[in-house]
Formats: structure tokens, sequence, C-alpha cells
């Protein structure tokens, strides 16, 4: 193997180079850069002294996608854990606040991630401590706290607005909208630069703040080149497709055959002791070539377990009086749950009841 010119090398690069290299295969090449370093070192005061500049260590390296991810779940367990534990002693509280508890979990999980990527932390949480990464500026020096908060912000409200249902406000066109394109459209663009921007590895948190995530020893600037613009169209094309999928949704309920699925899902979600409410159709075949079409009612609420089987008839009454057809169906079911989701944590205990309509109007649904 040739032997490299260890004098075009900096001074930063040799000492990677040690790091690596193998010292009994290559005992004249150790000395040799030990030898290059000395010589550095013993040079460093005299250029301090002139006008020239001390050589630059190159750009900051730039973190991989796997180191990222692999920081990220780890602050998922931090954020979980703290979650659980605060949950053991809040629990009715966390169930009082229903779907805004996931307006908790991100006040949370900002202020988790919004002050330890920033300067007060030297931009590194648990999990970048643990991989040895860090986030920083374009100039490499920390992110100000307000930025690291923006960049926390961007990345998050599209998980916690995942599948949160605010009771009336849900139904309104404008709130969906916006709920929809956010988790879709925002969170899919983030995936999507997060795996194939390569560059720079920057994402839509990233470049709005102008901040990258480079390895933690180094110390100089990170090289941020700009975002090739075949990933700038895909992710415009894929807003605009995220777009059309929420216009035909929004027309599907409203003109389509989901209309009479919603007005259950409405007049359910008024009934005493039901937060929120889930309708769903469809069919299941069994063995032998069997259709069953069923209906399933599912409600959050805050009944006790002595009055859930009382509240699962008065769900039941309601659907069949909003919606006649599901008395023709062979199968239809209530589903209680009661609990609290803040985003970062959960906890659930669910009760189904399983019948024939017959079975519901005459009161023979098992319920013991």
């Amino acid at each position: 193997m040739e032997k490299p010119d260890f004098a075009k090398y900096s001074e930063s690069q040799l000492r990677q180079i040690l790091t690596r290299i193998d010292k009994e295969r290559f005992p004249d090449r150790v000395a040799e850069i030990h030898a290059l370093l000395a010589r550095m070192e013993a040079e460093r005061p005299a250029r301090i002294g002139t006008s020239e500049t001390v050589p630059d260590d190159g750009p900051a390296r730039i973190a991989g996608f796997w180191r990222r991810a692999g920081a990220f779940m780890i602050d998922v367990l931090v954020l979980a854990l703290l979650g659980h534990l605060l949950g053991l002693f809040l629990q009715d509280q966390f169930e009082a606040l229903d779907a805004w508890g996931r307006a908790l979990g991100l006040v949370i999980a900002l202020a988790y991630f919004g002050t330890m990527e920033s300067d007060v932390f030297q931009g590194r949480t648990f999990g970048k401590h643990a991989l040895d990464i860090k986030v920083v500026a374009a100039d490499g020096t920390p992110l100000a706290l307000g930025k690291a908060l923006l960049r926390s912000a961007t990345f998050c409200i599209p998980y916690f607005l995942n599948n949160v249902n605010v009771g009336s406000a849900s139904g309104n066109i404008v709130f969906g909208t916006i709920q929809s394109l956010l988790v879709f459209g925002l969170g899919g663009a983030i995936v999507y630069l997060c795996l194939f921007n390569r560059r720079t590895r920057q994402s839509v948190h990233d470049l709005l703040v102008n901040a990258a995530v480079v390895r933690a020893e180094t110390t100089n600037a990170p090289d941020l080149q700009p975002v090739w613009n075949g990933h700038l169209a895909v992710v415009a094309t894929w807003f605009a497709l995220a777009t059309g999928v929420v216009i035909y949704g929004y027309s599907a309920v409203a003109h389509g055959a989901l209309q009479p699925l919603m007005r259950v899902q409405q007049q359910v979600g008024t009934l005493t002791g039901v937060h929120s409410a889930g309708v769903f159709r469809g069919t299941s075949y069994l063995p032998g070539d069997k259709r069953v079409d069923y209906l399933s009612v599912n409600a959050v609420t805050n009944v006790n377990t002595s009055a859930e089987w009382a509240l699962a008839r008065r769900i039941a009454d309601t659907t069949f009086a909003t919606y006649p057809a599901a008395l023709e169906l062979e199968t239809f079911s209530v589903t209680l749950m009661h609990g609290y989701d803040i985003g970062i944590a959960s906890s659930w205990s669910t009760r189904t009841y399983n019948g024939s309509p017959g079975a519901w109007r005459d009161g023979s649904v098992p319920h013991h």
C-alpha cells in the first residue's frame, strides 16, 4: 500500500489517523505522525504572533441519520419514563384533561428539547450526549434558546396533533384541515428530509433556524450546502398531495356514505359521561366464506365501572335512533375507554360489549 504524504494533512486529521492506524504494522508512519504533530505544536506560538491565521481543522462533521435516530429514541424513552412517573401521581388530573392532555405533553417535550438543545445545555439532550452529537447554529455555536424552542416546536407539533379530538372543534373544517396538513404534510416532509437530505442531514426544523446536528468533538462551523432542488420539489409535491387528500376526505364526509356515521359520532359525543367518540362500520369474513357486517362505537368516558353498562346501553339506543340501518347488521359493539394520553405516555383500561342489535334491544348482551 502506497505511503500517504502526511505533511499534507491538518493537525486534526493526523490525530484522527493515530486513533485508527495499526501501530504494530506501521511503526515508522506512527513515528512520522508524532514528529509532524510535535513540529506543529512548536510552530504554533510563532504563527499566532504573526499575521498568519492558525490552520483550520475543517468544517464540523455532520451527524449521520442512524446516530441522530438513536439519540432521538433515547430521548423518547427518557420522556416516556418521565410521563409514566407523573401519571402515577397525577392520573386523575391527566384524565380530566381529556384530549388536551397532549397539549401538556407538548409543553413537556418543548421544555426538554428546546432547553437542552440550546446554549443552556450546549445543544445536547441525554440522547445526544449518549451518542456524542450536538445541535449547532450555522457558525458552529450553540443555538439561542428562542431558536431552539422554535426548532423543537416544528418537529414536535405534528406528532402531538396526531389523533387529537377536541370535541366540537374537531368538526370544524378549518381546524381539521390545519391539523391534517401539519400531521401529514409537515410530518412527512420532516421524515423525508431526515432520510434523504444526505448532504447536511438537515430537515425542515433544522432549515427553519439554520441549524445542524454535528459530532460533539467538532468546534468549527458545519459545511451547510444548499438543499438539492429535487428534495424541495418532493416536499412541495408531498404538501400538495396532502392538501388534496384532506380536501377529498372532507368532501367524502360531508356528502358521502360517512355522513350518517358522523351524525352518530356527534350524538354519542353529547351523552353525559362521554368525552369523545369514534364510529366504525366494516365487514369481517369468517371460515366458510361467512360474511359479518358490523358497527362499533369507541367512546372515551369518565364514568366508574358500575355505571359502564348503563352508559353502553344509552350509546346503543342513541346509535339505533340516529342510524336505523345499524339494526340490520349482524353485530354491534361498544368499547368504553377510561384513562389518559399526554403524548409522551398513556394509560388506558377498556371494556367491550358485543352482541346483535336484537340482543342490545332486549338487554341480553353479556355485561358481567
